[in-house]
């Protein structure tokens, strides 16, 4: 099981326009298996000082299945919840789409799987190799002497005592 989100997603009215720039969102499920049906629980939340559940729908995407479905989304801001509920999870891919008033669509509200923020974090594939270093860049100016500091104390004169030599 998989539980993946679009985290909150604000969408307030542009000043000058009157509108705002999401009026709906298009969910595509996309299921890769060529074998097993896969189900995928849909939940749209309206974020207004608090969660309300306005969108709960439960679908089963057939092998090799795309299903598009569109929901209002003309709100201050809002999330969705995906969850998937068998092991196909990662056979089935989900991509979110904010389309304005006219269809189009609105690139800031645009999420595809990868980008969808999961509490399942799966499995980190191994790192690869470390490409080669890049040649030096140019060194840069030096930078200006620095005033001289303050000159420290004269150290203590030593004691008398030296022998004068032998006249010529």
């Amino acid at each position: 099981m998989a539980v993946l989100s679009t985290g909150p997603i604000e969408n307030n009215i542009v000043v000058g326009s009157g509108e705002r720039p999401t009026q709906r969102i298009t969910v595509k499920l996309d299921n890769w298996s060529l074998t097993s049906f896969s189900t995928v629980l849909v939940q749209g939340y309206y974020l207004n000082g608090v969660r309300t559940l306005y969108v709960e729908e439960l679908f089963n995407v057939l092998p090799n299945q795309v299903i598009t479905n569109d929901y209002y989304a003309d709100l201050d801001a809002f999330e969705f919840i995906f969850i998937t509920g068998d092991d196909t999870e990662d056979e089935v891919q989900i991509s979110v789409w904010g389309k304005n008033e006219n269809g189009q669509l609105v690139t800031a509200h645009r999420l595809v799987s990868e980008e969808l923020l999961g509490a399942d974090p799966g499995l980190v594939g191994v790192t690869g190799a470390t490409g080669a270093t890049g040649t030096a860049g140019v060194a840069g100016t030096t930078g200006p002497t620095g005033v001289t500091g303050v000159t420290g104390l004269t150290g203590v004169t030593g004691p008398p005592g030296g022998t004068t030599g032998s006249t010529g």
